[in-house]
């Protein structure tokens, strides 16, 4: 259903911001440039971040990145508030040949407590999941290859498993001497891998992960709130983002604009390394 509902927005988003143009600005509305406020820094290519630090709690992966690109920023280099409708932020997001994303996801690392943010990769691979191994190395699931040599890596590739070391940069491919299809799935088999020897043992053919993500401190899973079809709904409106289930209640923990669809986390993991 969430491919389903992806599809028609990112349809319905690409034609406003192709064929449409906000309403003119109340005067009330209009906002003088800040003296002195400067674009932002461009995001390195590469692994940001030698070692996950102690104090963050979980990774997750998105694309809130592009919202650092000078197309997503008012004229003061703050977030729009109409971003998502800027041809050239939406064009970031949006990849109108696929409905699909244009931009891959990329690794994050948040702490709850105080809800500061790292982004851990900005590289070519699409991001699926990653989870520590310890504060140098994560396992992740990333589509890194042209599969289907549409001439670019995105969602329709074909995934595969790594070993990512933060300190070298190196991504071990596990999963690429074998004929591993749909592990990005949560209906197939439960399949573990010797990452010496890479000798695979399937445990369980009637497997379902286990998402959402259970801890001590709470239930952390991904939610998608806002309308019931693209044409009832506003683009800034559909909120995808996690939340923390715990003492009863939902707590979203990803505040806007980066709980925007699609900018807001496609899936998150806890960091246990004790």
């Amino acid at each position: 259903m969430k491919r389903i509902q992806f599809a028609s927005l990112a349809l319905f988003l690409v034609l406003i911001a192709c064929g449409q143009q906000p309403p003119p600005a109340n005067e009330d509305d209009l906002i003088s440039p800040i003296p002195g406020n400067i674009p932002p820094t461009p995001i390195p290519n590469g692994i940001l971040i030698r070692e996950i630090p102690t104090n963050m709690d979980i990774i997750f992966d998105s694309i809130r990145y592009v919202l650092n690109d000078v197309a997503c920023l008012d004229e003061n280099y703050e977030v729009d508030r109409n971003f998502i409708n800027l041809p050239g932020c939406n064009a970031l997001i949006y990849d109108s040949q696929d409905n699909g994303l244009a931009s891959p996801r990329q690794l994050f690392a948040m702490d709850l407590e105080t809800g500061e943010v790292l982004q851990i990769t900005n590289t070519n691979c699409l991001f699926i999941l990653g989870q520590a191994v310890d504060t140098t190395t994560l396992m992740t699931l990333a589509n890194c290859s042209d599969t289907d040599n549409n001439g670019k890596v995105n969602e329709k590739d074909k995934p595969e498993l790594y070993l990512l070391d933060l300190v070298t940069g190196d991504m071990d491919c596990l999963t690429c001497e074998h004929d591993l299809t749909s592990i990005n799935n949560a209906d197939y088999e439960l399949t573990i891998i010797d990452v010496d020897t890479r000798k695979i043992e399937i445990l369980d053919s009637h497997y379902a992960n286990m998402v959402p993500q259970w801890k001590s401190g709470g239930i952390l899973i991904n939610r998608q709130v806002g309308g019931a079809s693209a044409s009832e709904m506003m683009p800034m409106e559909l909120k995808q983002s996690l939340y923390l289930y715990r003492g009863g209640r939902f707590e979203e923990i990803e505040n806007y604009p980066y709980n925007v669809f699609p900018l807001g986390a496609y899936g998150g993991y806890w960091i246990e390394l004790e």
